[in-house]
C-alpha cells in the first residue's frame, strides 16, 4: 500500500502470485489442446493459459 497526501493506492506484486497450478483434464481435452497447439505453433501451456485467461468465457 502507498499512500501519497489523500490519496491511498494499492500494488499488486507478482512475486506473491502463484507461480503454477495444477489442472486435471479428461484425455479428450487434453487432445482438443494439442491439435489447437499444433495448429497455432504455440506450446500447451501458452494455449491453456489463453483460455484461462478469456474474459469472455466469464
Amino acid at each position: 500500500m502507498v499512500i501519497d497526501g489523500d490519496k491511498t493506492t494499492y500494488r499488486l506484486d507478482p512475486s506473491d502470485f502463484p507461480k503454477r497450478i495444477e489442472l486435471e483434464l479428461s484425455d479428450e481435452i487434453v487432445e482438443k489442446i494439442s491439435a489447437i497447439a499444433g495448429r497455432t505453433g504455440r506450446s500447451f501451456s501458452e494455449v491453456v493459459t489463453d483460455i484461462l485467461s478469456r474474459q469472455d468465457l466469464l
